[in-house]
């Protein structure tokens, strides 16, 4: 099934490369063990543009890994190499100096098309404490697409979204907690749904296999996703994977599925806006 003339999109995925240099290795492997992430095995670029493809992916956004902290440049390695394949959601510190400069660098890179803020435990503080006042009129002004990850605070997107009517929010995962024990990862649910009535608030439909912790057809993660459907319609709602993370639950072809032969609610638009249309909207993506 191919539900766009330029085929699917998926917009949350990860390759990437551990540092070269030893101390930098010892800060991402700390980090690693911070988040309760494994120490993992490298995955290069090639493979994962061969491995979607295979399932009949087109089209990809590479998110920068936490593990990388804000250093970009394997994500970008691999969307100039493939740039029929890749574009990247990269990381940049929303506290560091020059914010504008960096942001306007950021920016001026074409492979480049949103920005990743991701929040756990403490640092979740900066979205309601006035820590990021100067970030986001300058990512609306640019017209940087944000994908925020916050899942204990994304009630805090509410005011975030009030305040800056251009800056267009992507709330990744469905802002479920993947951190938490299974029964508590949809705890801040009402508050998701609530951004609903923001039109400028979008949705990652994304990692639910994990989130649900169940086996294709997933019948859970089909009811989330009938209420943010029914809530934000299919304008709103953007597919991902979260390969390789997917895998532990399912495979990559099962991941698709969920939306390409799930949802039963979906008609044939819905789900060429799903999995690729609305992405191509969003993030101004150029196949």
């Amino acid at each position: 099934m191919r539900p766009t003339a330029n085929g699917i999109v998926d917009t949350h995925l990860h390759y990437w490369q551990w540092p070269r240099d030893a101390q930098s290795r010892a800060a991402a492997e700390a980090e690693a063990r911070r988040s309760s992430a494994p120490i993992e095995e490298e995955l290069p670029y090639e493979e994962v543009a061969a491995t979607i493809r295979h399932a009949g992916v087109e089209h990809a956004l590479q998110v920068t890994r936490t593990l990388s902290g804000y250093d970009n440049t394997y994500s970008v390695e691999g969307a100039r190499r493939l740039p029929d394949t890749f574009r990247v959601c990269g990381r940049l510190d929303p506290a560091g100096a020059d914010l504008p400069g960096r942001l306007r660098a950021f920016t001026s890179d074409p492979t480049m098309v949103a920005v990743r803020l991701f929040w756990y435990s403490a640092d979740d503080r900066w979205l309601s404490d006035g820590s990021m006042d100067a970030f986001w009129p300058e990512a609306e002004a640019l017209g940087l697409p944000v994908c925020v990850y916050a899942p204990r605070n994304v009630g805090a997107l509410d005011g975030v979204a009030a305040r800056y009517p251009g800056l267009r929010l992507i709330v990744d995962h469905l802002g479920a907690d993947l951190f938490s024990p299974l029964g508590h990862r949809f705890d801040h649910w009402p508050e998701v749904c609530r951004l609903s009535r923001f039109e400028h608030v979008y949705m990652k439909v994304s990692a639910l296999p994990e989130a649900t912790g169940e086996r294709f057809p997933f019948p859970a993660a089909q009811e989330r996703i009938k209420e943010v459907y029914d809530r934000f319609g299919p304008d709103r709602l953007l597919w991902g994977s979260n390969y390789p993370l997917t895998t532990r639950v399912c495979t990559y072809p099962e991941a698709i599925d969920l939306i390409r032969v799930g949802c039963d609610f979906l008609t044939a638009g819905d789900r060429a806006k799903v999995l690729g249309a609305t992405a191509t909207s969003v993030f101004g993506l150029p196949w």
